[in-house]
């Protein structure tokens, strides 16, 4: 069927990448969550020009039977939640052209008159599998996520095309919301649900879209079960998870009133001392 795109229901943009932005497949497993049971509409496919075959090769799968291949691309299609309709960004993150294609996805955004734009990340870090998994968030209108411990980030570094995406699209007057979930550096290359779920959470509270949370719930813990059995069979994991639980149990722990008190005194003296 033909879809309108300028009569949207109050679209918003949600994008993620595979590859280097994508630890543990957590990010575009979001939008993967999105897509499940909701209508959904591809616009347009960005293939050619993009990316080098001998670095983001394309896979064989199996489809009905037969085998198939899936070439390396971007896909911009319209998911229609009962909510809100969705733009959703997805692919694999291109070898070349960068500055091209986001000027080609910013385009059917503005065409769409599509906002926020919600793109998401995931990394891995040093956190343990059985506490929560955070999420950093960082927004050009703090109202977007107020309450959700947003702050302007001070990275300096090397940045992915969701990070050129993100600065591009805000250069373009657009409102964006940048979104990243840590997963365990020590868990298994497959889907880190548990990250997902957590991630699912936060694009939830921003955007007012649902998801199937029985389904997403059920695979997180499902998934931190398989790890926790993977980290009980190898002792040196098992006390290296133990150092990391410890650390993000103290980091966490509540401040006791005789160390706030303590605490006040210290800024006080050295205030007046100043």
């Amino acid at each position: 069927m033909d879809l309108d795109v300028t009569q949207l229901r109050q679209p918003a943009v949600v994008a993620a990448f595979r590859g280097w932005n994508d630890a543990g497949e957590a990010a575009t497993s979001v939008v993967r969550h999105l897509v499940i049971g909701n209508e959904t509409h591809e616009l347009l496919v960005f293939d050619e020009g993009y990316y080098d075959l001998r670095q983001t090769r394309p896979t064989l799968q199996v489809r009905d039977g037969k085998r198939v291949l899936k070439w390396p691309n971007t896909c911009i299609a319209v998911c229609r939640t009962p909510q809100r309709d969705l733009l959703i960004v997805i692919g694999d993150e291109p070898n070349f052209d960068w500055v091209d294609l986001c000027q080609e996805i910013l385009g059917t955004v503005s065409l769409c008159e599509a906002t926020p734009v919600v793109v998401l990340g995931s990394m891995n870090s040093d956190d343990p599998h059985t506490r929560p998994l955070p999420v950093s968030v960082e927004a050009t209108n703090p109202d977007l996520v107020w309450g959700m411990g947003a702050e302007d980030s001070d990275y300096q570094g090397p940045t992915g095309i969701t990070g050129v995406l993100s600065m591009m699209a805000a250069e373009a007057g657009c409102e964006v919301v940048s979104m990243w979930v840590s997963t365990p550096l020590y868990s298994s290359d497959s889907e880190c649900a548990k990250a997902t779920l957590a991630l699912a959470r936060r694009v939830s509270e921003v955007l007012g879209v649902d998801f199937d949370w029985e389904r997403l719930e059920l695979a997180s813990a499902r998934w931190e079960s398989q790890v926790s059995h993977l980290v009980d069979a190898d002792s040196d994991l098992a006390q290296y998870v133990r150092a990391l639980e410890a650390d993000r149990d103290e980091s966490l722990a509540p401040t006791s009133g005789e160390d706030l008190a303590a605490q006040i005194e210290q800024f006080l003296r050295e205030d007046k001392e100043s």
